[in-house]
């Protein structure tokens, strides 16, 4: 049993290496159609929370970058009450994004469900390839989802921002894409 338990400590924490060491690479095509940025806690004010800034933040240096020519920003409304797609466009107006190169998708309730809509929406404009934007520990995860949907020429950054919480994010995400995993091959 006490074998069986240090095999099973030791699967996970390569497991979990993966997740973090594959999302903290950066993978920046030249050219992309459109750069994805998933929503997160956005304050009841309104304001991103800091998680949420850095993703829009890396994306918005990317953008600038000339990485592609659309921003979209997936989300929906939390438990704050507040849209998160709606926030983190006005936050790329701010920083000086062309509003009309920023995309909303206030239907990102989750990580599949911003694949679905954003996939549909990137085939209604013969799109074929994305920049997401997230942190580290989701990009795995988003990456094969995105792939479910048909877009596989995919590149991806990570936001530029860790916090202790990142612990508890990594064995969440471990979890999600375990499900994942087990889901796709039914």
């Amino acid at each position: 049993m006490k074998k069986l338990l240090v095999l099973l400590t030791f699967l996970v924490i390569l497991c979990a290496s993966y997740v973090i060491f594959s999302g903290l690479r950066d993978v920046i095509p030249e050219k992309a159609d459109v750069i994805v940025v998933f929503g997160n806690t956005v304050n009841s004010d309104g304001t991103l929370s800091l998680r949420l800034q850095a993703r829009m933040d890396r994306a918005i240096e990317l953008f600038k970058a000339n990485h592609a020519p659309y921003m979209i920003v997936s989300g929906a409304v939390g438990k704050e009450g507040v849209d998160e797609s709606s926030a983190m466009h006005d936050y790329a107006v701010s920083k000086g994004v062309s509003k009309d190169r920023v995309i909303m998708d206030s239907k990102g309730y989750n990580t599949k469900a911003t694949a679905i809509n954003v996939a549909t929406w990137m085939r209604g404009r013969n799109f074929h390839s994305a920049i997401l934007v997230s942190q580290y520990f989701h990009l795995l995860r988003s990456s094969l989802l995105f792939k479910e949907q048909g877009v596989f020429n995919l590149g991806q950054s990570y936001a530029r921002y860790a916090e202790l919480r990142d612990v508890y994010s990594v064995a969440r995400e471990l979890i999600a894409l375990m499900q994942q995993v087990m889901t796709a091959e039914s």
